[in-house]
């Protein structure tokens, strides 16, 4: 799992589509969605439902990503106390 793989699925759930969760992200939609997928596969979970009219999120997908929620606030806060420091 990456810090990126985070930010995308949080993005997406957001958005309610992976398209324009790229878009808000500055990504290319087929980043996003291999992210995702690969997310999906490393943690045995379907996190979002797909359709022709965008994703959305799954029961398990919730609460796994509740988790995600709080991890990436700590993280955002890392970034913005300890400049230059990064994740990616």
């Amino acid at each position: 799992m990456t810090v990126t793989q985070f930010r995308y699925a949080l993005a997406v759930a957001e958005t309610g589509s992976i398209t324009k969760a790229a878009d808000r992200i500055g990504v290319r939609q087929p980043s996003v969605s291999g992210a995702i997928s690969e997310l999906e596969r490393e943690v045995h979970l379907q996190l979002f439902e797909r359709s022709g009219r965008g994703v959305r999120v799954t029961a398990s997908g919730r609460a796994f990503l509740s988790e995600i929620a709080v991890l990436f606030q700590s993280i955002q806060r890392m970034e913005e106390r300890y400049q230059p420091i990064s994740f990616r």
